[in-house]
This record gives structure tokens, C-alpha cells and sequence, in this order.
């Protein structure tokens, strides 16, 4: 899913997917489980109609929410 290159830099290939701790299947971007990341998270969520997270709380990370179509 990431490829480590010498300099620090982490590649997160397209296509690639985790279960987060919330139990929604993620297209995976730069975050704690692909790259490391330790404050910030940035993947894409599809969520059926109707869909609803577990109770969560987000400790120490950035947190940003871009809604494509729909009600949040």
C-alpha cells in the first residue's frame, strides 16, 4: 500500500483500502495506518445512505470533512 523512499517522503498507491475503528472501509490516504501520520488524516469515506460512524473522538489530529453529495 506505501512505498518508503530513502528521503522520508511515503507513496500511498491508489486503489488501496483499511477498515478504520469506526468500521467504514477507507480508500487510503495519508494517515496513522498507511504512512504513519501522527496528526493528521486524509482519506476518502464513501458511506451509503443512511450510514452512521461509531461514537469516536478525534485526540490530537487534524480533522478535515469535504461532502460530496448528501447530509452530514
Amino acid at each position: 500500500m506505501t512505498e518508503s523512499k530513502a528521503d522520508g517522503v511515503k507513496v500511498v498507491s491508489p486503489g488501496g483500502t483499511y477498515t478504520g475503528q469506526q468500521g467504514f472501509t477507507y480508500g487510503a490516504g495519508a494517515s496513522k495506518e498507511t504512512v504513519g501520520a501522527g496528526s493528521i488524516c486524509m482519506n476518502v469515506l464513501p458511506m451509503p445512505s443512511g450510514a452512521r460512524a461509531k461514537v469516536h473522538y478525534h485526540d490530537r489530529i487534524e480533522t478535515i470533512a469535504y461532502m460530496l453529495e448528501g447530509e452530514c
